[in-house]
């Protein structure tokens, strides 16, 4: 992307990125009661729902305890982890570095439990040397990193080893969490399904986390100090590129202390956290095929802090073409020629562009009403690159913004019903969404027929299946296939075209 075109991204996006952030944040401060209640219930419910309790060598707490480690916080994770409705697990503690007197005593009557495996160094290895000290020290099937001061909910391993059982003993699993600040829980996270796309662009599977121990030491988890502020984002890199598909469990377990002395308590982003965010998607991009291809660049958007990044740099473009297909009973010629290899016109229905898709030999083909401006050739480097990082994609859906800035189409989800719909429509193209995950790539379930991107193999392993009247059938015949056959689907904003008059 050149700078301009980031600038201006950037630029816009700022405008309203923390007003609609701080609204966010308002509102579910208004609810934070509410959700407290919510979830009593709701734990006093799926009470009735579990079937098994965490069986004898079936998980292992870790956790390195070192001298900043606040012994009051610390006491009250050792009576979340002691009040557990599941008996049976191993708790390996690691004391490295000098500890202060105080955090002493509490270390000292949490290791009277049989449960606690204590284990103590002179030296302090860092986070990443101390969770691989508790990892290769633990006995269970799977490990659990628990840090310090954060809370467990007391049926977290019930809910884990039902998970594990009702889903075949997954490698991996993942489940929601909240805040938990001044002595109560808020802002629950409630994750996404596991999605390689939203993973790459960014770290969203922190708590809880279980995992196989004996494919995490084959994995080399813990192994890479230059990933030590983002152990788990690393992890989970390391799982995905094996071939192990993280299973969601959307049940919030665990709570996620914010206080003075914590990370997350700070307002700009900690330097060591960007240097490790930096460092593990550089380390995913040298594992590529052709790793040249790529950069670890600041993220052009702005969330609320500094981010980075894969761009795909402008080099050796494959090919692309283009399918204008017109809204009118008479096709127009599209705005802006297209910067690539081909551009292709005047389709009038479904049938010429599914004749002119067939008859493309290109890697990649647009599909665009020609009433949209689409923006300069960096936001089609963008999708080359989701393209070639995802071998399972099949289709990206491009954002539609009207001149007003307002959103009237993008990448489409399914709602509780099976529908499928843009959450961001009619909404202001800079509202960042929950989580302000809109600002972010990630995968959907369907496209908007205006603008979308199709990988040219896989039209031709379906094309066959695919008829219809109206590119917008056409359209989703493509989004049914792909899901069918576990094909996936994404969006971005950094993939967008803004609305224009028709001209004759």
């Amino acid at each position: 992307m050149t700078k301009t075109t980031a600038s201006k991204l950037a630029g816009r996006f700022r405008r309203n990125a923390r007003r609609w952030i701080g609204k966010a944040r308002n509102q579910i401060a208004a609810r934070s009661s509410r959700y407290q209640s919510w979830l009593a219930d709701h734990i006093q419910a799926r009470q009735g729902r579990l079937q098994l309790h965490a069986a004898p060598g079936q998980f292992s707490f870790l956790t390195g305890i070192y001298e900043g480690t606040p012994p009051e916080l610390f006491r009250e994770t050792a009576a979340a982890v002691f009040a557990q409705t599941s008996a049976h697990f191993e708790w390996v503690l690691l004391a490295h570095g000098p500890i202060p007197a105080a955090l002493q005593t509490v270390l000292s009557d949490v290791s009277r439990d049989s449960r606690v495996r204590l284990i103590r160094l002179d030296e302090n290895r860092g986070i990443m040397g101390g969770m691989r000290t508790c990892l290769e020290a633990a006995t269970g099937q799977y490990v659990i990193p628990l840090d310090s001061d954060d809370l467990l909910i007391s049926d977290a391993l019930q809910v884990s080893a039902q998970a594990l059982h009702d889903h075949s003993s997954p490698k991996f699993i993942y489940t929601d969490e909240d805040h938990f600040s001044n002595g109560r829980p808020r802002d629950p996270f409630l994750r996404p399904d596991w999605d390689p796309i939203l993973n790459q662009s960014s770290s969203y599977i922190w708590h809880l986390c279980a995992y196989d121990r004996q494919a995490a030491l084959d994995l080399g988890v813990y192994s890479d100090c230059g990933a030590e502020y983002c152990h788990d984002w690393d992890t989970l890199f390391r799982f995905a590129r094996a071939g192990y598909h993280p299973v969601h469990i959307p049940e919030v377990v665990y709570h996620w202390r914010s206080h003075p002395a914590s990370h997350t308590n700070r307002r700009s982003r900690h330097q060591g956290s960007l240097h490790s965010q930096r460092h593990v998607l550089q380390q995913h991009v040298s594992r590529q095929s052709s790793p040249e291809f790529y950069d670890v660049c600041p993220f052009p958007l702005d969330r609320g802090a500094e981010e980075w990044w894969i761009r795909r740099k402008p080099l050796d473009p494959p090919a692309v073409d283009c399918i204008h297909h017109s809204s009118t009973s008479a096709a127009t010629q599209p705005q802006r020629s297209f910067p690539f290899r081909n551009l292709i016109c005047a389709a009038n229905n479904a049938a010429e562009v599914c004749d002119r898709l067939r008859a493309s030999t290109a890697d990649y083909v647009v599909i665009a009403a020609a009433e949209l401006e689409l923006d300069n050739e960096d936001w089609m480097w963008e999708a080359i690159g989701l393209f070639e990082l995802h071998p399972d994609l099949a289709l990206i859906a491009g954002r539609i913004v009207n001149r007003s800035g307002i959103v009237t189409g993008g990448g489409l989800i399914e709602d509780d019903s099976g529908g499928l719909h843009c959450p961001e429509l009619g909404r202001d193209a800079d509202e960042p969404g929950p989580f302000a995950l809109w600002m972010k790539p990630r995968s959907v379930a369907g496209v908007d027929p205006r603008l979308f991107i199709v990988r040219n193999s896989f039209v031709q392993l379906v094309h066959n299946q695919c008829f219809a009247d109206e590119v917008s059938d056409l359209a989703r015949q493509f989004c049914e296939a792909a899901r069918k056959r576990d094909f996936r689907i994404a969006t971005s904003p950094l993939i967008s075209a803004t609305e224009m008059s028709i001209r004759s």
